[in-house]
């Protein structure tokens, strides 16, 4: 690929936002959260990070971060048992909220589970639980999965949250990644809400895996019991005044996320956005590189009204008219690598399926 255009690749995967708009998640009993006036912490990021997840939901009176002590590991010393059972006896005693959450490890708070008023929130509270459960290699551990397959809410602890309840999931059909993330939110919408999202595959003309039928091919595999709609029209506000422009998600990949984000502004539809190495995906066989850089072209109109992104914009624009010299594969390599990928796709993502959702 022309030096340029890779450069500016480069630089827009670093500016081109993995978070836009509402959160697709919810928190498993938010009176719960809301009830509880103080917080616990360890000495780690991931603590940190979690801490700021929660705040979303409530109002702390006070949060408590130990600096001596990691939280994230399964036990700790009986020295640091000790403190902790003293830290968290304080936090009772001087809090107006005699409700309280600790952000530790299960098994830590497992060992202290005597407090009728302490509620423990893990680390995976703050992680993305869509992107864990596509990108997770092979099959779950025992501990994993039940995890997953157990309530939100068990025994006392919150282990995710859970994308809110959609009639429909959106995608556009010539993004791989996108298929994936909508055959594993289908299964949490039914598995978390007991409600079976429509998905919607959108196809515009230019897109080559519309001949081949890979989006319907890859969901019918992996959720067969789902409601599928093939749209050919290339008009995003058609499509949502048809279906109904609320209780939906709009999946999209990263480089085309912003221009969602634009086209969906002020309807309130949440959007996920699949973060995303735009090189290594340029130079996947299987990818529909022209439709890619289309969309990453779209993106980079919008985000070229913003200041601070100037010069990344600016060196995108005059390097992009030049793509028509570059041509990856012949369309008849693209096909095949395509029905290859989602092959594999299809025979490894059934046995995490089924391990996690059957």
């Amino acid at each position: 690929m022309n030096s340029s255009i890779f450069s500016s690749i480069v630089a827009l995967n670093k500016v081109l936002p993995t978070q836009i708009g509402k959160d697709i998640y919810q928190c498993p009993n938010q009176s719960l959260i809301e009830q509880s006036g103080w917080v616990i912490y360890g000495n780690s990021a991931l603590g940190k990070r979690t801490v700021d997840t929660l705040r979303r939901y409530s109002d702390f009176y006070t949060t408590n971060r130990l600096m001596d002590v990691d939280l994230r590991i399964p036990l700790i010393n009986e020295n640091g048992l000790r403190y902790l059972i003293k830290i968290v006896n304080q936090m009772f005693d001087v809090c107006p909220s005699k409700h309280g959450l600790i952000i530790c490890h299960p098994r830590v708070f497992r060992q202290i589970n005597n407090f009728p008023h302490l509620k423990c929130v893990t680390f995976g509270f703050a992680q993305d639980t869509l992107h864990t459960l596509v990108k997770h290699q092979d099959l779950w551990t025992a501990e994993e999965a039940i995890n997953f397959r157990h309530d939100n809410y068990f025994q006392n602890i919150f282990y995710r949250r859970f994308i809110k309840p959609v009639k429909y999931i959106y995608i556009y059909g010539d993004d791989m990644d996108s298929i994936l993330y909508a055959a594993y939110a289908w299964h949490l919408q039914v598995k978390n809400h007991q409600q079976a999202s429509q998905i919607v595959i959108i196809y515009n003309s230019h897109f080559l895996y519309r001949r081949l039928e890979i989006a319907e091919n890859i969901l019918v595999a992996l959720c067969p019991q789902a409601d599928l709609l093939v749209w050919h029209k290339s008009s995003l506000s058609e499509l949502l005044l048809s279906r109904g422009m609320f209780d939906a998600l709009f999946i999209a990949p990263q480089h085309r996320a912003y221009y969602v984000n634009e086209r969906l502004y002020g309807i309130g539809i949440p959007i996920y956005v699949i973060k995303e190495n735009m090189t290594e995906k340029l130079y996947r066989p299987s990818t529909d590189v022209k439709s890619m850089l289309y969309y990453l072209n779209k993106s980079v109109e919008y985000l070229s009204s913003k200041p601070e992104f100037k010069r990344q914009c600016s060196n995108w624009s005059k390097s992009y008219p030049t793509i028509g010299n570059y041509s990856k594969a012949d369309i008849k390599d693209i096909f095949i690598a395509a029905q290859q990928d989602a092959l594999m796709y299809i025979n490894a993502e059934k046995f995490k399926i089924n391990q996690m959702f059957d």
